[in-house]
């Protein structure tokens, strides 16, 4: 019998692809359909509404309800636990946790999937990505050199789009609920600190959209982000040995914003 040329491959069965969507409105759209191509069908995506009250989300999820997507409502509990609860209902050992604003590339995942095959010692696999600007593309490289938690200690430097394994994920506890900024920084680095080694392809992973619709690229929290620094610092104590001045300073200059942005927006915690 004449093999088929367009009939996807066994790994891309085995790939799972996770979409957090929160008032995101038309962009789902782009996303759901990019992971859809590059798994040659919709029976392992699965978009998950963390509560969207946008009408203009609603219409793009009811869009992909047509099309055959599985689309699942929570209550508001955020980014991770909408990731978390995509996961859970997904069998596949390997998994994207794909922003709603972003795109997979068409053979990220393949390549990706093939190297976690390949090498039983690599917990992530990640890539560069295209960027788009007002329609304008660019393209942002690959981290250069290794990538460890070392290289980590001061920020991520993983796509979101990155690939991971299911029974990593899990050993882990899942991505850390209760953050809204930083939460993947967390994540990446317990992988790595349970002994996961990081492989970079060459070629994007990832198309992300930058504009007033994006998710983890807008306004920066500095509260979120404290907070996720001080769990990464706080569980990864062995790379911060002997700078206890250094973290205090950086603890001070933090009050500091957090009292501006208090003073500013009159939070109080």
């Amino acid at each position: 019998m004449e093999s088929n040329p367009h009939a996807p491959s066994p790994i891309e069965g085995r790939i799972g692809i996770v979409i957090p969507v929160y008032n995101t409105g038309s962009l789902v759209l782009g996303a759901a359909r990019s992971a859809r191509i590059a798994l040659s069908g919709a029976e392992n995506v699965i978009v998950v509404d963390d509560g969207s009250n946008d009408s203009d989300t609603f219409a793009a999820l009811n869009s992909l309800r047509e099309e055959g997507f599985r689309v699942i409502r929570q209550p508001n509990g955020g980014v991770s636990s909408a990731r978390n609860t995509g996961i859970q209902q997904l069998a596949t050992p390997y998994i994207i946790a794909l922003d709603s604003d972003d795109e997979v590339t068409p053979e990220a995942p393949r390549a990706m999937g093939e190297i976690l095959d390949r090498h039983n010692d690599v917990a992530i696999v990640t890539g560069g990505a295209i960027e788009v600007i007002n329609g304008a593309e660019y393209v942002s490289p690959p981290p250069d050199g290794p990538v460890t938690r070392s290289a980590m200690r001061e920020a991520t430097l993983l796509a979101m789009a990155s690939m991971f394994r299911r029974s990593d994920w899990k050993a882990v506890g899942g991505f850390p609920e209760g953050l809204s900024m930083g939460e993947d920084w967390v994540f990446w680095m317990r992988l790595l600190r349970a002994g996961g080694k990081v492989e970079i392809l060459g070629s994007p992973i990832a198309r992300r959209h930058l504009g007033e619709h994006q998710v983890t690229r807008g306004y920066i929290d500095p509260r979120q982000t404290t907070r996720a620094a001080a769990l990464v610092r706080s569980e990864n104590s062995d790379l911060y040995a002997g700078q206890e001045v250094e973290l205090i300073e950086r603890l001070n200059a933090a009050e500091l914003q957090l009292a501006a942005y208090r003073y500013s927006y009159r939070h109080i915690d």
